[in-house]
Protein backbone atom coordinates (compact mmCIF):
# COMPACT_ATOMS: atom_id res chain seq x y z
CA UNK A 1 0.00 0.00 0.00
CA UNK A 2 3.52 2.92 0.39
CA UNK A 3 3.22 2.78 -3.57
CA UNK A 4 0.41 5.80 -3.37
CA UNK A 5 0.76 9.31 -4.66
CA UNK A 6 2.70 11.69 -2.68
CA UNK A 7 5.18 8.82 -1.68
CA UNK A 8 8.95 8.71 -2.28
CA UNK A 9 11.29 5.98 -3.00
CA UNK A 10 14.68 5.49 -2.85
CA UNK A 11 16.33 3.09 -5.93
CA UNK A 12 19.70 2.38 -4.85
CA UNK A 13 21.49 0.38 -7.33
CA UNK A 14 24.87 -2.46 -6.00
CA UNK A 15 27.44 -4.24 -8.39
CA UNK A 16 28.98 -7.14 -7.35
CA UNK A 17 31.94 -8.98 -9.89
CA UNK A 18 35.02 -11.16 -10.13
CA UNK A 19 38.10 -9.04 -11.60
CA UNK A 20 40.57 -10.56 -14.02
CA UNK A 21 42.80 -11.88 -10.95
CA UNK A 22 39.27 -13.33 -9.47
CA UNK A 23 39.54 -11.08 -6.91
CA UNK A 24 35.12 -9.72 -5.68
CA UNK A 25 34.46 -6.24 -6.76
CA UNK A 26 31.88 -3.95 -5.80
CA UNK A 27 30.19 -0.29 -6.64
CA UNK A 28 27.36 1.25 -5.86
CA UNK A 29 25.30 4.09 -6.60
CA UNK A 30 22.28 5.85 -4.68
CA UNK A 31 19.66 6.84 -3.55
CA UNK A 32 17.88 8.07 -6.61
CA UNK A 33 14.82 9.43 -5.12
CA UNK A 34 11.45 8.78 -7.15
CA UNK A 35 8.17 10.85 -6.13
CA UNK A 36 4.75 8.42 -6.79
CA UNK A 37 2.22 10.10 -8.78
CA UNK A 38 -1.23 9.38 -10.01
CA UNK A 39 -4.60 10.71 -11.15
CA UNK A 40 -7.37 11.22 -8.94
CA UNK A 41 -10.53 11.79 -10.46
CA UNK A 42 -14.27 12.28 -9.39
CA UNK A 43 -17.89 11.66 -10.60
CA UNK A 44 -21.11 13.41 -10.02
CA UNK A 45 -24.71 13.01 -11.30
CA UNK A 46 -27.57 15.19 -11.34
CA UNK A 47 -31.09 14.55 -12.63
CA UNK A 48 -32.81 17.28 -14.06
CA UNK A 49 -36.13 16.42 -12.51
CA UNK A 50 -36.36 13.81 -9.47
CA UNK A 51 -39.88 14.23 -7.79
CA UNK A 52 -43.73 14.12 -8.64
CA UNK A 53 -42.34 12.02 -11.58
CA UNK A 54 -44.64 8.95 -12.66
CA UNK A 55 -45.09 5.90 -15.21
CA UNK A 56 -43.50 7.26 -18.90
CA UNK A 57 -42.02 10.08 -17.68
CA UNK A 58 -38.23 10.97 -19.46
CA UNK A 59 -35.25 11.65 -16.52
CA UNK A 60 -31.82 13.21 -18.51
CA UNK A 61 -29.12 12.81 -16.08
CA UNK A 62 -26.12 14.91 -16.31
CA UNK A 63 -22.55 12.91 -15.18
CA UNK A 64 -19.15 15.21 -14.38
CA UNK A 65 -15.90 13.71 -14.16
CA UNK A 66 -12.98 15.72 -13.23
CA UNK A 67 -9.74 15.51 -12.00
CA UNK A 68 -9.66 16.23 -8.14
CA UNK A 69 -7.08 18.25 -6.58
CA UNK A 70 -5.37 15.35 -5.61
CA UNK A 71 -4.90 14.37 -8.77
CA UNK A 72 -1.11 14.84 -10.36
CA UNK A 73 -0.85 12.86 -13.90
CA UNK A 74 -3.57 12.21 -16.35
CA UNK A 75 -5.70 9.65 -16.18
CA UNK A 76 -6.02 6.64 -19.34
CA UNK A 77 -8.31 4.00 -19.49
CA UNK A 78 -11.07 5.62 -18.45
CA UNK A 79 -14.61 3.60 -17.70
CA UNK A 80 -17.63 5.60 -16.85
CA UNK A 81 -20.69 2.94 -16.03
CA UNK A 82 -24.30 4.31 -15.22
CA UNK A 83 -26.79 1.50 -14.16
CA UNK A 84 -30.33 2.49 -14.09
CA UNK A 85 -32.75 0.62 -11.82
CA UNK A 86 -35.33 -2.62 -13.48
CA UNK A 87 -38.00 0.31 -13.04
CA UNK A 88 -36.47 2.46 -15.90
CA UNK A 89 -34.92 1.85 -19.55
CA UNK A 90 -32.15 4.00 -21.28
CA UNK A 91 -33.60 5.59 -24.44
CA UNK A 92 -31.83 4.98 -27.41
CA UNK A 93 -29.20 6.92 -29.16
CA UNK A 94 -29.77 9.54 -26.21
CA UNK A 95 -26.11 9.04 -24.37
CA UNK A 96 -23.53 12.15 -25.51
CA UNK A 97 -20.31 13.16 -24.58
CA UNK A 98 -18.47 16.39 -24.20
CA UNK A 99 -15.17 16.04 -25.22
CA UNK A 100 -16.37 13.27 -27.69
CA UNK A 101 -15.61 9.50 -25.92
CA UNK A 102 -13.71 7.04 -27.34
CA UNK A 103 -16.65 4.99 -27.08
CA UNK A 104 -20.58 4.75 -26.39
CA UNK A 105 -21.65 1.57 -25.48
CA UNK A 106 -25.85 1.59 -24.77
CA UNK A 107 -27.65 -1.36 -23.85
CA UNK A 108 -31.61 -1.61 -21.89
CA UNK A 109 -30.34 -0.35 -18.90
CA UNK A 110 -26.88 0.02 -18.79
CA UNK A 111 -24.59 3.06 -20.07
CA UNK A 112 -20.79 2.71 -20.52
CA UNK A 113 -18.26 6.09 -22.06
CA UNK A 114 -15.03 5.13 -22.43
CA UNK A 115 -11.96 7.65 -23.10
CA UNK A 116 -8.29 6.15 -23.78
CA UNK A 117 -7.30 9.58 -22.08
CA UNK A 118 -8.13 12.44 -19.59
CA UNK A 119 -5.54 15.16 -19.57
CA UNK A 120 -5.41 16.99 -16.57
CA UNK A 121 -6.10 19.94 -18.57
CA UNK A 122 -9.28 19.02 -20.83
CA UNK A 123 -11.21 20.17 -17.56
CA UNK A 124 -14.26 17.94 -16.60
CA UNK A 125 -15.89 15.43 -19.07
CA UNK A 126 -19.97 15.99 -19.35
CA UNK A 127 -21.88 13.07 -20.05
CA UNK A 128 -25.70 12.71 -20.46
CA UNK A 129 -28.69 9.99 -21.26
CA UNK A 130 -31.92 10.23 -21.24
CA UNK A 131 -34.04 7.54 -19.24
CA UNK A 132 -37.82 6.80 -19.24
CA UNK A 133 -39.50 4.89 -16.06
CA UNK A 134 -41.50 1.69 -16.90
CA UNK A 135 -44.86 1.92 -17.57
CA UNK A 136 -45.59 -0.98 -14.57
CA UNK A 137 -43.29 1.66 -11.48
CA UNK A 138 -45.77 1.75 -8.47
CA UNK A 139 -46.47 5.57 -7.48
CA UNK A 140 -44.16 6.66 -4.82
CA UNK A 141 -41.45 4.06 -5.34
CA UNK A 142 -38.16 5.15 -5.12
CA UNK A 143 -35.90 4.71 -7.38
CA UNK A 144 -31.59 4.79 -7.08
CA UNK A 145 -29.41 4.60 -9.82
CA UNK A 146 -25.48 5.36 -9.26
CA UNK A 147 -22.42 6.00 -12.23
CA UNK A 148 -19.09 4.63 -11.52
CA UNK A 149 -15.69 5.94 -13.02
CA UNK A 150 -12.84 3.88 -13.42
CA UNK A 151 -9.05 4.47 -14.54
CA UNK A 152 -5.76 3.58 -14.39
CA UNK A 153 -2.18 5.64 -14.29
CA UNK A 154 -0.67 4.19 -17.27
CA UNK A 155 -1.54 3.67 -21.63
CA UNK A 156 -2.37 0.47 -22.28
CA UNK A 157 -2.93 -2.50 -20.33
CA UNK A 158 0.21 -3.63 -18.65
CA UNK A 159 -0.32 -6.50 -16.08
CA UNK A 160 0.22 -5.55 -12.83
CA UNK A 161 -1.56 -1.80 -13.48
CA UNK A 162 -4.02 -0.66 -11.36
CA UNK A 163 -7.61 -0.64 -12.43
CA UNK A 164 -10.04 0.17 -9.62
CA UNK A 165 -10.87 -3.38 -8.91
CA UNK A 166 -10.78 -2.48 -5.11
CA UNK A 167 -13.56 0.12 -5.70
CA UNK A 168 -13.95 3.76 -4.13
CA UNK A 169 -11.83 4.03 -1.29
CA UNK A 170 -9.78 0.89 -1.63
CA UNK A 171 -6.63 0.18 -0.64
CA UNK A 172 -4.05 -0.34 -3.15
CA UNK A 173 -6.50 -1.15 -6.55
CA UNK A 174 -8.38 2.07 -5.70
CA UNK A 175 -8.57 4.05 -9.51
CA UNK A 176 -12.65 4.21 -8.56
CA UNK A 177 -15.15 7.08 -7.22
Amino acid sequence: VANQDGQSRNNDVEMTYLDADNNEQSDSNGPVIIDIIEPDLEITKTADQSTGLQAGDRVTYTLLVSHTTDSHVDGHNIIITDTVPPEMFIVSNSATANPGATSIVESTRVVTWTYDLFTQVTGTLTLNYVAEINNDVEPGETLVNGARVNWTSLPGNPPAERTGADGPGGALNDYAD
